[in-house]
């Protein structure tokens, strides 16, 4: 439009003199270069929002990552929502809604021994390199469907490492007994995933990794389903923390337990016959 009003004015202008040609296009030409000049800021400022918008998004999503690696999904989410409405220097005790829970235990067998056969280096990339194999194990885990055509249950979540200590735990959203015997085979299965690695690590792994003998490393679990009090404590570096009878119950049972088994409470072993379901302990050895 400005082109073609430009041309016009020029054939209007053709037979008048030059000075007055340049007075009258100066201001039309100045007000096409200002036009032009701010739509190429419009633009770098428009660009300039999406990157910082692009930016502050990926920060967010590395937030959301980091927050889902050290706590369940929902409780994360619900952990940020109290930060942004919060807005205080504490944190209130953000109690978690799950009240049952299924949770494995494992340690490692004679690892005293074991560590003071090599040094803090060694035992350091010891657990370093075993719980990377279990955390590849417990992160692909896919968990079965709680309600048919529903919703899938929660997937395995790593809770704690402590020393030659590892902790998984499967929080059940009600107390059901659909959800606690799939939840119970669903724990099984990675029991048996995890011992089975477990064990290869052992025989091919370790003796070129540290230069001792295979099959030194081995391992030991429990397994129990019980009541749980779930939720994140503390203000500064916040943890995720679970207590309860099934804790405690798992605790004493893979102290029990034989080296390379599982050993389960009774109550769990009595829900899977119960219900038809204690095929899925032939996975297990012992």
């Amino acid at each position: 439009f400005i082109f073609i009003s430009l041309m016009l004015l020029i054939t209007t202008l053709r037979d008048q003199p030059v000075v007055e040609v340049l007075e009258i296009c100066m201001p039309i030409l100045s007000l096409v270069v200002f036009l032009a000049y701010h739509k190429r800021n419009a633009a770098i400022r428009q660009r300039s929002r999406w990157l910082m918008k692009f930016h502050i998004r990926g920060k967010q999503n590395n937030l959301s990552k980091l927050l889902y690696d050290l706590m369940p999904s929902s409780t994360a989410r619900k952990f940020i929502m109290s930060r942004q409405l919060d807005g205080r220097d504490t944190l209130l005790w953000m109690k978690d809604e799950a009240s049952h829970a299924v949770i494995l235990t494992s340690d490692l067998v004679q690892f005293t021994p074991l560590a003071q056969q090599l040094t803090p280096c060694q035992v350091m990339l010891l657990l370093h390199r075993l719980w990377c194999v279990t955390d590849q194990l417990v992160g692909s885990f896919n968990p079965e469907t709680y309600f048919a055509n529903e919703h899938p249950g929660p997937a395995a979540f790593k809770m704690d490492t402590i020393g030659d200590a590892y902790i998984v735990v499967k929080l059940l959203p009600n107390n059901r007994t659909r959800n606690k015997v799939h939840a119970l085979k669903d724990m099984i299965r990675l029991a048996k995933d995890i011992l089975g690695r477990v064990q290869k690590f052992s025989l091919e792994e370790v003796p070129d990794l540290l230069g001792i003998e295979p099959g030194l490393v081995n391992m030991r679990m429990g397994c129990a389903c019980d009541n749980v009090v779930a939720g994140v404590l503390g203000f500064l570096q916040p943890r995720y923390h679970i207590y309860g009878k099934a804790l405690e119950n798992a605790f004493v049972l893979e102290s029990q337990s034989e080296p390379g088994s599982v050993k389960m409470c009774e109550n769990s072993v009595e829900l899977l016959f119960l219900t038809g379901s204690s095929s899925i302990l032939r996975l297990l050895d012992h």
